[in-house]
């Protein structure tokens, strides 16, 4: 009996301070849901933040480049590459290839001087290949290279001088910004003579040109950059305008890119000079995650090593 009166008692009790329950009830729900919750809103709100500042970085910043310096199989140079890029985003640690979303490769030439340049005397021209650029570029003048089916002659290396420099001269076809086309002095139908340059940094640390290698290189579009930031070019603005490797007001040394076209690439690399080829892995900032951080620090930390 004394059990039922006071279960009574106390039914009585809340029924007249139901309120005061409620507003107790209300708080040591709050409460528990606080104290459970806080941990996974605080790691959104630090995912949140570490995905924000990541995605308003610099593209060099925040994606990954691995670049090699060799000379080229002439009968699928791009895919060859390409391949090469696959085995090495297959070799980065799980933390890092989780968040790779993307790649891009260039294969670039070494510098090829330009026979009485327009402007600047002593002028440079690097070919190209690239891809990702479908969304960062727009043709304006002319139509893009394609290959010409001439294939470049083997290299002579040795000392200056040493054998018989080859007999015939390729004709290639490229696409100049029209930045760099400006700057160069150069327009749509232009045909320029080049020679490989035997001071190219990618070449000295190979093998010296014994003999001269020339080429003749027709200016068959013109495009502009649409896109200066986009993640392909990961901040290199080689292809944009032109960069110089001297200053001096009285002998510039002007440096310039072109695009040539990726079936163009086995007659480029049949010469046997060195390329390099960079390997452009994108991250996506959306799979970062404040978990796995440490370890992808640590990871990173091992790769520069």
């Amino acid at each position: 009996m004394r059990a039922v009166w006071a279960s009574a008692f106390l039914l009585r009790r809340i029924r007249a301070e139901l309120g005061v329950a409620t507003i107790i009830f209300v708080l040591v729900g709050a409460t528990a849901f606080l104290f459970a919750a806080a941990p996974r809103l605080f790691n959104a709100a630090a995912d949140c933040g570490l995905r924000s500042e990541l995605a308003g970085g610099q593209a060099r910043d925040r994606n990954v480049q691995l670049s090699l310096i060799s000379d080229l199989p002439d009968r699928d140079p791009v895919a060859h590459a390409q391949g090469v890029a696959d085995q090495l985003l297959e070799a980065f640690p799980a933390s890092l290839r989780s968040l790779i979303d993307g790649r891009s490769l260039v294969i670039t030439s070494i510098r090829f001087a330009i026979e009485d340049a327009p402007r600047y005397s002593t002028s440079y021209l690097s070919f190209r290949y690239q891809d990702g650029l479908t969304d960062a570029i727009q043709l304006v003048e002319g139509r893009m290279p394609e290959s010409t089916g001439e294939a470049f002659p083997p290299a002579v290396f040795g000392f200056p001088g040493q054998g018989e420099p080859p007999d015939t001269v390729p004709h290639l076809e490229v696409a100049l910004s029209d930045r760099s086309a400006e700057e160069l002095g150069v327009k749509l139908g232009d045909v320029l003579t080049v020679d490989a340059s035997s001071q190219d940094p990618l070449l000295t640390r190979f093998r010296a040109l014994a003999q001269p290698l020339r080429a003749t290189v027709e200016v068959v579009g013109i495009f502009t950059i649409t896109r200066p930031d986009a993640d392909a070019f990961f901040n290199d603005t080689s292809l944009h305008f032109l960069s110089f490797a001297s200053l001096n007001p009285d002998n510039p040394i002007a440096l310039a890119t072109a695009l040539v076209a990726p079936t163009a690439m086995p007659e480029l690399v049949a010469s046997g000079l060195p390329f390099r080829y960079d390997g452009r892995f994108l991250v996506n900032p959306q799979r970062l995650d404040t978990s796995g951080l440490d370890a992808l620090l640590a990871d990173l930390e091992r790769m520069n090593a």
